[in-house]
């Protein structure tokens, strides 16, 4: 989920030539996006909001299906995990699709908005779906989610922890990952330790 905040410049002079004045006044709104600033469109309202966002006004906390799609980043035989300030615990990076995006377009940009890195190169990990992906949220908020979750060892950029979402951003050692798995995560989790486990059955 992106929140955003609106933050607007206003610009008015005034030129005179000839005797003449004219007066000039520009407006330009920006948006945050987690603490990065974009230039967009404006709304009739002036915010805009993220689809599971304009869905929760309309449904409440009701439980409803919500396709996300993630990347677990590894390298060797660490992988960088997100500890998640909602109900504390870790996870990959991950989050829900906006209308209109792709599923490898939400998974590379919840990998940069959460950890400033970006991905050169997504493989593939799994689907992820069942009675066990169905979840409540701290807040109240119930959903069940649909995964589609894909491995990196290809990326760039200068890891930078995202605020708003994000308490904090850790290499774990493959044989070391924390046991509080935030719950809806657990089978990707599973699935990307034989991942891992395969690679090194590959290399040996």
């Amino acid at each position: 989920m992106r929140r955003k905040t609106v933050i607007r410049f206003c610009l008015t002079c005034s030129i005179t030539f000839q005797d003449i004045t004219v007066t000039i006044k520009s407006e330009t709104v920006f948006f945050i996006f987690r603490g990065r600033m974009n230039l967009t469109d404006v709304e009739s309202e002036g915010i805009i909001l993220s689809y599971v966002e304009q869905l929760r006004k309309k449904i409440g906390h009701d439980e409803y299906i919500g396709v996300g799609a993630g990347v677990f980043i590894y390298k060797n035989r660490r992988v960088l995990l997100q500890k998640r300030k909602d109900n504390g615990c870790w996870s990959m990076h991950a989050g829900g699709l906006e209308l209109g995006e792709t599923v490898e377009e939400a998974a590379k940009r919840e990998l940069l908005e959460e950890t400033g890195l970006t991905a050169n190169t997504l493989c593939l990990l799994g689907v992820f779906s069942g009675e066990e992906m169905r979840y409540t949220y701290p807040n109240g908020d119930k959903v069940s989610i649909v995964q589609i979750i894909y491995t990196c060892n290809d990326f760039s950029g200068d890891i930078t922890c995202e605020q708003a979402e994000v308490s904090e951003l850790k290499w774990f050692d493959i044989n070391e990952i924390p046991d509080n798995i935030s719950p809806p995560d657990k089978k990707a989790f599973h699935s990307f330790i034989d991942f891992m486990s395969r690679k090194d059955l590959q290399s040996n």
